[in-house]
């Protein structure tokens, strides 16, 4: 008896690239500003009318194509802009949804708002703050943007002026899951509440590249959806092969559908659970409707509802993971072992390749945004993920809700949680840090589709694109970084050694861009003095870079001296601890000109005076980097001073430096401001950049990074882009502006006529 032809599948390519062309119109929305919602959609319309008329294929796709592109921009641009964020006399008040180094995110009846406060306050608590609102600042070039859709749409940031916290987080109501031994990440499974972690448990998570067990994963959907299938036809199994039994298919569909429905709901329907939800369901209702459902044809019309639905969504992280990974186990479908081969040898590399396709979908963006890949995360996924995402979240979030149910299911849970945490510590193993721009990250994602043409070509180009990057040849490179209100420079010798100076606020966002520049090593790290938005950044740098030289402006005074807590990191990561007046060698091309010998500052200013202060020349020339020196400092140095080709202005261009004597001793041809862009200090003051009229000037939070170059050609200043490339800088030397006419008059109107000279 021949056997029945296989039911017709999907056409996976159409609905699969509607998909991509609606993410990216979305995504486009991000480099083109604001664009006016009405014609784009018109335009769509028209198009997508003149490719369903076109006669062929080829021909309707040229003008569908464009018209997908402009209905996800449109969508985004009919997104209402939110106004404008000001704050009034009395504050806002505000509770703390997400921090992130120095970045406060409040939830305010203003809308979301963020914040640059340090110290950051814990998560959950009410805080009041008030100041002037002010542009979100767009980061380190190449860096992730975060929220860079509600940047387009006008969201704010306030200058703290004032800032309390009023109340602390609200305590946890108790739940049935604090039996157990692994409470705190029974929590997080079941609540999302991550407070109850420990490092270890969380360290050992990210070394295994499990972290996303602690998120509900289109996997546990999967899964869940999988045994509610199971489940849905054995209930109907006894019907049999009647007339009815298509109709008898809506048991196991609709159970499959409702159940991954209520799991995403239970966890509030992120990214991943959303697109699983939508694969699911297109899955059900292809087989009710007799045809084979695609996978690509699913994930493209899940991308597709997702954008339309929510038009940031492909700007967010998790969207981005989810797709990826389920794109790259799409990609990696011919690499399955072949269906001759035993089902004990088989499954298993079946299994494999599915998780190292994940790996390799979502290794561009996390080359980018996340820099750490675990090289055991395939074998770890395998193990232990479906166990997590049958048996542990399922029963975590059962027994969370019913006291009944915890008493017969939490033993289970526990030691299906135990098992799962014994193996990872077996695989417990350093973690790889692959480091892209987004250049270099949008190449790879390029590559990863030649997987089809073979697993070989694909990784040698994927590795041409990891060794993107130049490194200048005999010149001296000084990037100062805008790193937002602080100091961060990193110095390229021409030998190729890397000196970091300074490194900003808290937070790893300087050390993610240092593995993007190909750095994952540094000769030497100087600090300026001990404030946070000079050595926050240091701490993680420290904590995962050899340094082979810690320089410190000064012996710590005290157990809470923060030179303290960097001498010791210091210390563990093997760096020799260097200070001024330790005297000994310094290298070719630098000299540490402050703290002087015998120099005693007053006590209101004493950190700021005490900054380390440092030239670095070459070829003849010369950049002076003078940390936060105010007038006292200045006055000290200004004799011991020359000329020099840059300066980094002191203390961001504060009032209480850039003294004349300083100015008259240097006479630089460009001045650098390093500040953040609104910063509630005011910085740099109009009286500080007076004071350095005749030379140029180049600001962070105008021009972003900003990169000095000494060589044999000369000094070039330019300007850093987020996409990494350079534009010289070309200005006029600085003079104060000269009030303008109507200003002259009103000033003598005031004054009153003018007297005669004698």
């Amino acid at each position: 008896m021949p056997r029945p032809a296989p039911p017709p599948a999907l056409r996976p390519v159409p609905l699969l690239l509607a998909g991509v062309l609606v993410v990216l119109g979305c995504l486009s929305w991000l480099p083109l500003g604001r664009p006016a919602p009405a014609p784009l959609l018109a335009a769509a319309a028209a198009l997508g009318l003149l490719g369903a008329l076109a006669p062929r294929r080829a021909l309707a796709w040229c003008a569908l194509g464009p018209a997908l592109v402009l209905l996800g921009l449109g969508r985004a641009a009919l997104v209402p802009a939110p106004p404008p964020a000001t704050v009034a006399t009395a504050g806002l008040i505000g509770e703390v949804v997400a921090v992130s180094g120095i970045r406060t995110e409040l939830e305010t009846p203003a809308g979301r708002l963020r914040v640059d406060r340090w110290p950051a306050p814990a998560l959950g608590s009410v805080v009041a703050v008030r100041g002037p609102a002010a542009t979100v600042a767009p980061g380190l070039s190449g860096s992730p943007r975060a929220g860079a859709l509600d940047l387009r749409r006008g969201a704010r940031a306030i200058q703290a002026r004032w800032w309390r916290t009023l109340s602390a987080p609200a305590a946890d109501g108790p739940s049935p899951l604090d039996a157990s031994a692994h409470a705190g990440m029974l929590r997080a499974l079941a609540r999302g509440q991550r407070a109850g972690l420990s490092d270890a448990t969380r360290g050992l998570l990210r070394r295994t590249g499990t972290a996303h067990l602690l998120a509900i994963s289109g996997l546990h959907i999967g899964l869940v959806a999988g045994l509610a299938w199971g489940l849905g036809r054995l209930l109907a199994s006894p019907f049999g092969p009647t007339a009815a039994w298509r109709t008898t298919q809506l048991v196991p569909a609709g159970l499959a559908v409702a159940t991954a429905a209520a799991y995403a709901g239970l966890v509030g329907w992120p990214p991943s659970a959303a697109r699983a939800v939508l694969m699911v369901a297109g899955a059900t209702l292809a087989a009710l409707l007799g045809r084979r459902p695609d996978p690509g044809a699913l994930l493209g019309g899940a991308a597709l509802l997702l954008s339309l639905a929510e038009p940031a969504s492909p700007a967010s992280l998790g969207f981005q993971l989810s797709f990826l990974a389920v794109a790259g186990i799409l990609l990696t479908a011919p690499l399955a072992p072949p269906r001759r081969w035993p089902a004990a040898l088989r499954l298993p590399l079946a299994a494999l390749r599915v998780t190292v396709g994940a790996s390799l979908g979502t290794l561009p963006v996390v080359a980018w945004q996340l820099q750490e890949l675990s090289w055991t995360a395939p074998l770890a996924n395998l193990l232990v993920t479906p166990l997590v995402g049958t048996v542990v979240v399922p029963g975590a979030l059962l027994c969370d809700r019913s006291a009944l149910l915890a008493g017969l299911l939490l033993p289970l849970v526990d030691g299906a949680l135990t098992v799962a945490l014994g193996t990872l510590a077996l695989l417990d193993r350093p973690p790889l840090h692959p480091a892209l721009g987004p250049l270099g990250a949008v190449l790879l994602a390029a590559v990863l589709p030649l997987l089809r043409a073979g697993l070989a070509d694909a990784l040698l180009v994927g590795s041409l694109v990891f060794g993107l990057g130049t490194v200048p040849a005999g010149v001296l490179q000084v990037d100062f970084l805008d790193i937002g209100q602080g100091d961060a420079a990193l110095v390229r010798w021409p030998d190729g050694d890397r000196w970091l100076v300074d490194g900003g606020p808290p937070g790893d966002e300087l050390l993610r861009w240092l593995r993007r520049q190909g750095i994952h090593r540094l000769e030497a790290v100087a600090l300026s003095h001990a404030h946070p938005d000079h050595h926050g950044g240091l701490l993680p740098v420290l904590a995962a870079l050899p340094v082979d030289e810690l320089w410190l402006p000064r012996r710590p005074v005290d157990p809470d001296d923060p030179l303290l807590v960097l001498w010791r990191a210091g210390l563990a990561a093997g760096a020799t601890v260097r200070l001024p007046q330790d005297g000994g060698p310094v290298r070719e091309g630098l000299s540490v000109l402050h703290p002087r010998p015998g120099f005693q500052p007053r006590a209101r200013r004493r950190v700021n005076n005490e900054s380390l202060v440092l030239v670095v020349a070459h070829a003849g020339r010369r950049v002076l980097l003078t940390g936060d020196i105010e007038d006292e400092a200045e006055a000290w140095l200004a004799p011991h001073l020359g000329p020099v080709d840059v300066v980094k202005a002191p203390h961001h261009g504060s009032r209480s430096s850039s003294t004349p004597a300083l100015v008259a001793a240097t006479r630089p041809a460009w001045v650098v401001v390093s500040c953040g862009r609104g910063n509630r200090f005011g910085h740099p003051h109009p009286a500080a950049l007076a004071r350095w009229q005749g030379s140029r000037w180049a600001r962070t939070d105008q021009d972003g990074t900003i990169r000095v170059r000494l060589g044999a050609t000369g000094l070039t200043v330019a300007a850093v882009d987020w996409w990494g490339r350079a534009r010289p800088l070309r200005r006029q030397p600085w003079r104060p502006r000269p009030p303008d006419p109507a200003q002259r008059a009103t000033a003598g109107a005031r004054a009153g006529p003018a007297r005669a000279r004698p």
